[in-house]
């Protein structure tokens, strides 16, 4: 007898055929049997009318802390996401060193110093406590890194700095991080030179981990971008995984052909993928200087003034008698959302 029987269901494998009718048997943790069962379960589900595929993996999430203060992960289990991938675009909740204010784009995962822990084993070590009900794949930031090594952001980091770097990222290489993420596009990383990224990533690559990147720049200078995020996973020999890719600026719609056409060239070769939005809206921290390019920016939360959640930001401004960027300078730290 299984522990459970699921009849009746629209079946989708994940191998990319075709859903054909059938049941599933499942004792404990392991799948027994797919498509015709012979057997009863214990507990017996009719799916007639329903579809049942293997649990989706939401590869680009900034549900660190989610993970931590909602175990239950229902927002993504009530969609059937089993497995979320953290610590994208360069930020993670650990290692964070540093007792000030959180740095935006750092805000994204937490308001205050308490919600970062130190050292990657000490957040792995709060998932397990908490048994959270998705599998996660956690990333190192490299923001969260340099955040946490130099005293200062708009600058490149020293060769003293650089070690300083690396003994962090083989820490949480160490403890279980799958690779490093970057975020170059953010203000904490943006001083960075592909030297100093490579250092972190020759780490990375010692533990055969990979890399995401939230590019330097998305939209005018998207060509340049895409030559220097594959140029430094080619150098320290690690696969890239290309987050969000879009054509964000209009000066560059229509280009999307000439994007790709430039990964397909790559992959002959190194180890090259990416991951795109399924909707048309995108989301991350405002930035008064970069507005531009989108038709309608929604403040989701903001700190200074947590009344406007939810309000464009063009209603903000006129009711300001102000521009759209000064709204942004008032309004931040925040979070708004760009169509």
């Amino acid at each position: 007898m299984f522990d459970l029987v699921i009849r009746n269901a629209l079946i989708f494998d994940g191998s990319g055929q075709e859903p054909s009718m059938g049941s599933l048997a499942v004792t404990g943790e392991r799948i027994m049997a797919v498509g015709t069962v012979s057997g009863e379960g214990r507990t017996e589900i009719d799916a007639t009318g329903l579809a049942l595929s293997p649990g989706f993996i939401d590869v680009h999430t900034h549900d660190d802390r989610l993970l931590l203060i909602r175990p239950d992960m229902a927002p993504k289990v009530s969609q059937g996401v089993t497995t979320v991938v953290t610590g994208n675009c360069g930020i993670s909740l650990a290692p964070v060193l540093g007792s000030g204010k959180p740095h935006p784009p750092m805000t994204l995962l937490g308001q205050t110093p308490a919600d970062f822990h130190r050292t990657f084993a000490d957040y792995l070590g709060a998932l397990r406590r908490v048994a959270c009900a998705t599998n996660v794949v956690p990333f190192v930031g490299h923001s969260a890194i340099r955040l946490s090594v130099l005293d200062t952001v708009d600058r490149d980091s020293t060769p003293t700095e650089r070690g300083t770097m690396q003994a962090l990222t083989r820490e949480a290489m160490n403890a279980g991080a799958f690779g490093v993420s970057t975020g170059l596009y953010y203000p904490p990383a943006q001083a960075a030179s592909p030297g100093e990224v490579e250092s972190v990533l020759d780490v990375a690559a010692e533990f055969g981990g990979m890399q995401t990147t939230h590019m330097r720049d998305e939209g005018d200078h998207i060509f340049e971008a895409m030559d220097e995020a594959l140029g430094s996973a080619r150098a320290s020999g690690v696969p890239l995984v290309i987050s969000h890719l879009k054509c964000a600026a209009p000066s560059i719609w229509g280009r999307a052909s000439k994007v790709l056409a430039r990964i397909d060239k790559a992959s002959l070769v190194q180890d090259v993928a990416f991951d795109v939005y399924p909707y048309d809206a995108s989301s991350t921290m405002l930035d008064p200087d970069r507005l531009e390019g989108s038709r309608r920016i929604m403040v989701s939360w903001s700190s200074t003034v947590p009344d406007v959640a939810g309000q464009d930001l063009d209603a903000i401004a006129a009711c300001r008698c102000c521009s759209p960027k000064d709204a942004a300078r008032r309004l931040i730290p925040g979070c708004g959302i760009n169509f």
